[in-house]
């Protein structure tokens, strides 16, 4: 009988630390559940964005192309105006002297694109380096 109560006893300790264990593991296994939910939310985040960061890129490399093209266009019409013989009208009428001269705006706004464009390539590899360092978070 005493035997009985001692196995009686054990077997209601052994129920009631599984019954604590099962609960450990449950919540073991949801927080794990969130934490991959969060990752894969993370992971869309990171690839959205980095989509979004290649489409600027590639919008600005066009700009530049454009851009750098109208400067080259620009500087051969000026060139080409510089190099010909004046006119009897260019020196009754002075030539045009002030319309015809190169704009220093067009070169800053060159320089200001070359900025936005080295700006959006370190956004780029930081989505990057956080899009690895997710990836390794999931793999550990």
């Amino acid at each position: 009988k005493v035997e009985l109560t001692e196995k009686t006893t054990q077997l209601a300790s052994h129920k009631e630390s599984n019954f604590k264990l099962m609960q450990g593991i449950e919540e073991a296994i949801s927080k794990i559940e969130e934490k991959n939910k969060r990752n894969e939310e993370l992971k869309l985040k990171i690839e959205s964005d980095a989509r979004t960061m290649s489409e600027q890129v590639t919008r600005h490399e066009g700009t530049i192309a454009q851009q750098t093209k109208l400067i080259d266009f620009l500087q051969q019409k000026v060139g080409d105006f510089e190099g010909r013989k004046k006119t009897f009208a260019d020196k009754l009428f002075g030539g045009g002297n002030k319309e015809n001269r190169p704009d220093n705006h067009l070169v800053i706004g060159y320089q200001d694109v070359q900025q936005q464009l080295q700006s959006e390539k370190m956004k780029n590899r930081k989505l990057i380096d956080q899009l690895s360092k997710t990836r390794a978070e999931v793999v550990a």
